[in-house]
């Protein structure tokens, strides 16, 4: 019986993972550009809306269906989702070759290092600009349906997530670098 070699199980759900990301945003971005409604989320303080002794929350949100969006509408609502899927794609690639050099030559090396610190910024900073520029896509697309400003910020634990996310590959960078110092040290006394 073989024994599994998990960084080549890991390579290939990786490569997966990329595959299954990168031919979400064209067919997603695809649904948006048919016929299709196009739903909107805005807050519900913007809609005049009640239903007997039933109302809707003030400080919640609203989906409205546009049923003809304009070129202008589908490019903002492929901008509510699409940074995300950018982010997440350039993390799965980079991750991979990351894995893909561990394999090679194991984890104390300059390079892992380096792949490991850049995971951190796309993670941390890509994460921050991914979502900023969906709150205002979505803040943007339902301008277009209301006449107020609605911007909401729902994003806030998501983006702390990021934020969080690049500061463990830079604390796992930090952790592999000091790996390799004590690993070089061991060399010279050998």
């Amino acid at each position: 019986m073989r024994k599994p070699d998990w960084f080549q199980e890991l390579e290939t759900a990786l490569v997966a993972g990329m595959v299954l990301v990168g031919a979400a945003g064209p067919v997603v971005a695809l649904a948006f550009g048919t016929e299709s409604p196009l739903p909107v989320r805005v807050p519900a303080d913007l809609v005049d809306a009640s239903a007997g002794s039933a109302a809707i929350d003030p400080d919640g949100m609203v989906d409205i269906l546009v049923e003809h969006p304009g070129i202008g509408q589908l490019t903002l609502g492929v901008l509510t989702f699409l940074p995300t899927l950018a982010v997440v794609f350039t993390l799965l690639t980079v991750l991979w070759r990351i894995v893909r050099r561990i394999r090679r030559g194991g984890p104390f090396d300059e390079r892992i290092v380096r792949g490991v610190r850049i995971l951190g910024w796309i993670a941390g900073v890509g994460g921050l600009v991914a979502g900023f520029v969906e709150a205002f896509a979505e803040a943007a697309l339902s301008m277009t349906v209301t006449d107020g400003f609605g911007f909401g910020l729902p994003l806030i634990p998501g983006l702390l997530g990021w934020v969080l996310v690049g500061i463990g590959c830079f604390a796992l960078a930090e952790i592999l670098r000091r790996g390799m110092v004590m690993r070089a040290e061991l060399d010279t006394v050998i």
